[in-house]
């Protein structure tokens, strides 16, 4: 499906969008290449501002690829929007958004203040946010894995495969850190320099 996607998007006019858009999914998730991806999204966006699916994987690429304050601006300008109510843009959005929130924070290591942002998410238990609520559980137990807390983390992980609806990566993702747990990744910005 990938190499399909590929040849549509490279050579299409009128399936490029669709194609770009799985790509943008596929690079982003399942083959964890953000970098791949993030000129698709940025395109898809930019063409499509008030898609809001697009504007959230935006988000998510950047933080994936450590650039925060972009991720931050994006979802800065989903939160007004939602704000707003400016169609398509709807308060149930607001659980996706505070996961959102979550998931940069996590990244950043901040993981109390990811914490915060997630439980916020968690608070809306309508079935349309089940998979919202299952990556905002597969983050929680993310953040106890980080904190070297393994049986909170498992909970959180069986919790996200529970969820009816959610089915597809963020539950995938749950029986892999069940397995093995979640070790954040070492960043540049987040190692100590010795001194001169």
């Amino acid at each position: 499906m990938k190499k399909a996607a590929s040849i549509a998007y490279e050579k299409g006019r009128l399936l490029r969008d669709l194609a770009a858009s799985n790509l943008v999914s596929a690079y982003s998730g399942y083959e964890k290449q953000p970098a791949r991806a993030l000129p698709m999204a940025e395109k898809l966006k930019e063409k499509y501002p008030d898609n809001y699916n697009f504007s959230f994987a935006l988000v998510n690429i950047y933080s994936d690829l450590g650039r925060y304050e972009e991720a931050m601006a994006v979802v800065a300008e989903i939160g007004d929007k939602i704000k707003a109510g400016r169609p398509p843009y709807r308060r149930e959005l607001w659980p996706r958004y505070h996961q959102s929130l979550g998931k940069i924070s996590l990244d950043r290591g901040e993981y109390n203040k990811a914490a915060e942002y997630l439980k916020q998410a968690l608070k809306d238990t309508a079935p349309y946010n089940n998979r919202v609520r299952a990556w905002a559980l597969v983050r929680m137990g993310m953040i106890h894995d980080a904190k070297k807390e393994r049986e909170e983390a498992e909970d959180f992980y069986r919790r996200a495969l529970e969820l009816e609806g959610a089915e597809g990566m963020a539950q995938r993702t749950a029986r892999e850190y069940l397995e093995i747990p979640y070790s954040p990744p070492v960043r540049k910005e987040n190692i100590e320099r010795p001194s001169p």
